[in-house]
């Protein structure tokens, strides 16, 4: 498992499957009606086929969700930098 940050991660699905998933905080839901209580859990985001597949996605995840935001073409490049960076440090983190 390679951790980006506290909220994306890449996990081994199988041996020709990895997957992105998010922690989110969401409602739970017994027989399709929403119960009140909340729970934090990590959700699949996407499937990807080898890891660097997979880092391109985690990035593409990270610039998507920043699409809702107003953002200067500074901001978009610190967003991206930022990104890359933290792709970065989970790599070097798992080799050690």
């Amino acid at each position: 498992m390679i951790y980006i940050n506290d909220k994306l991660r890449i996990s081994k699905v199988d041996e020709r499957c990895l997957q992105i998933e998010k922690y989110k905080t969401v409602e739970k839901k017994e027989n399709g009606r929403k119960t009140g209580e909340i729970l934090n859990r990590w959700e699949w985001v996407g499937f990807y086929g080898d890891i660097k597949s997979a880092l391109i996605g985690v990035l593409r995840k990270q610039l998507f969700d920043s699409a809702d935001e107003e953002l200067t073409l500074k901001q978009l490049i610190e967003k991206i930098d930022t990104a890359e960076n933290e792709i970065l440090k989970a790599v070097k983190n798992g080799q050690n």
